[in-house]
């Protein structure tokens, strides 16, 4: 029976802010770790190392103890982290948010290689901030993820021990994390006795709630809680309180607040990679011309039809604009518009008059209803109209009709076709039946919004030739 452990220490970045106590946090559980003469097999990777590196080490570590029986795998890891869509991403020294999936390892394909070994108890302590954003209303936070790990792995027993929630910055001093600090100080409590995961999580949680700072571990038990970290004994841990004296000094209350302001900054940095300037969303929104009016239709759709595509920022073009305000309204977002109301008149019973013979009288009020938008932005197109004039009498005229509204960092996208009536051989009108498609997209990075709209323009012409094989058929 094998107990095996992997340390990873990020402590330098590329693009990133580096963080020189992951370093220090690794040797130290690394040092821990090996002198427990609990585990066969420790991997240890610290300071710079790119995403392929990562991966490559962990996976040929894991390879070479597959034929094993594992009792226990222990994961750590010290760095930057990321929650990116549906999971949470361990941000590695090359980190690229235009390349994660080569320059960070998700938690999810982490899963997939711990779970390849089948162990009998997965360990994992991340002490990780959050150095990426969200997407778009994404709602996932740190539990979702660890219950995903559980669920979706059907690992056998677990403890999972993370440094903070989903809203908070775990907080690095200038030598040392906290959360590893206090992992450290565990064991070091300990003397000459059996440690327990559960101990660990006990005194955590006991430590980091009376410190003079915030942050908020997260634990995940699916265990017996009798499991062993440890046998203290063996640790000789006199030689490592010299030799990593910052994990057993005070530290002062001032260093917690730089780290803390310095980090925000950081944060808001690395937030602001995702907005736009002025220039660069008309950029952006330009390109989008550009796609709109180079996109190659369908063979079918070109033998079909002449096509015309027009590019303006005349929303009187767009059909069921109604429709879209009362999306943008029950939306409530920063995007740049603004929102015009009518009065409608409703009626309702007013009981008060006829309240001793049991019946009331109508009246009539006002209410203000939302019915329309406008840009507050011009000096860019936001409306595309792409007409498609039939080559056959059969057939009817087509338009698709594209608009979108904006934000510094977002774009919503309204898009439908409809299908023309025609009244006589002159004059034709819409026939106003189908529903908008609502998608909202980051404007950066750029390449993804580009593929997606080039996407978009696709399923359109796809409709298009579907309701045309209906009327066919």
């Amino acid at each position: 029976m094998s107990n095996l452990a992997i340390v990873i220490g990020v402590s330098e970045y590329k693009d990133q802010e580096n963080l020189p106590a992951c370093k220090n946090d690794a040797q130290i559980i690394h040092s821990i770790l090996s002198e427990s003469k609990k585990f066969d097999d420790i991997l240890n990777i610290d300071g710079y190392v790119s995403g392929r590196e990562v991966k490559s080490k962990v996976s040929e570590f894991v390879r070479g103890h597959e034929n094993e029986k594992v009792e226990e795998i222990f994961f750590y890891f010290s760095g930057h982290g990321a929650r990116i869509t549906e999971d949470f991403w361990y941000v590695l020294s090359d980190f690229d948010n235009n390349n994660i999936h080569t320059t960070a390892l998700s938690n999810d394909e982490l899963d997939e290689i711990l779970k390849s070994l089948n162990p009998t108890l997965t360990v994992k302590v991340v002490d990780a901030c959050f150095a990426g954003t969200e997407y778009i209303k994404n709602t996932y936070n740190i539990s979702n993820i660890f219950d995903k790990s559980i669920q979706k792995k059907n690992f056998e027993k677990v403890y999972f021990l993370f440094s903070s929630t989903r809203n908070e910055t775990s907080i690095a001093f200038k030598d040392i994390s906290l959360f590893t600090k206090s992992f450290v100080e565990a064991v070091f409590s300990f003397e000459k006795n059996n440690i327990r995961y559960q101990d660990l999580v006990n005194f955590i949680t006991d430590d980091l709630s009376n410190s003079r700072v915030s942050q908020n571990p997260y634990f995940v038990t699916q265990a017996n809680q009798t499991e062993i970290f440890i046998d203290v004994n063996n640790v000789n841990i006199s030689n490592l309180k010299s030799k990593f004296p910052y994990f057993v000094n005070n530290t002062e209350v001032m260093a917690v607040i730089d780290s803390v302001e310095s980090s925000l900054l950081y944060r808001v940095r690395e937030a602001n990679k995702n907005y736009c300037s002025k220039d660069e969303a008309i950029s952006i929104l330009n390109s989008l011309d550009d796609i709109a009016d180079g996109f190659e239709f369908s063979k079918e759709i070109n033998e079909l039809f002449n096509i015309d595509t027009i590019n303006s920022n005349n929303l009187t073009k767009i059909p069921n604009r109604r429709k879209i305000a009362e999306w943008i309204k029950d939306e409530d977002d920063d995007y740049f518009i603004k929102l015009d109301y009518v009065k409608e008149e409703r009626e309702r019973i007013d009981y008060s008059f006829g309240i001793v013979i049991g019946n009331g009288q109508k009246e009539k009020y006002y209410v203000d209803v939302v019915s329309d938008y406008n840009s507050t932005y011009l000096d860019c197109n936001n409306v595309k109209v792409i007409n498609f004039i039939p080559k056959f009498e059969f057939l009817p005229k087509y338009d698709i009709f594209v608009t979108y509204i904006i934000s510094k960092n977002k774009i919503t996208i309204f898009s439908k076709f409809e299908r023309y009536k025609d009244l006589n051989w002159d004059s034709r009108q819409l026939e106003l039946t189908n529903s908008w498609r609502v998608d909202t997209k980051t404007l950066k990075p750029e390449e993804d919004l580009y593929c997606f709209f080039k996407d978009l323009l696709e399923k359109l012409d796809f409709a298009i030739i579907n309701d045309i094989e209906g009327l066919v058929g």
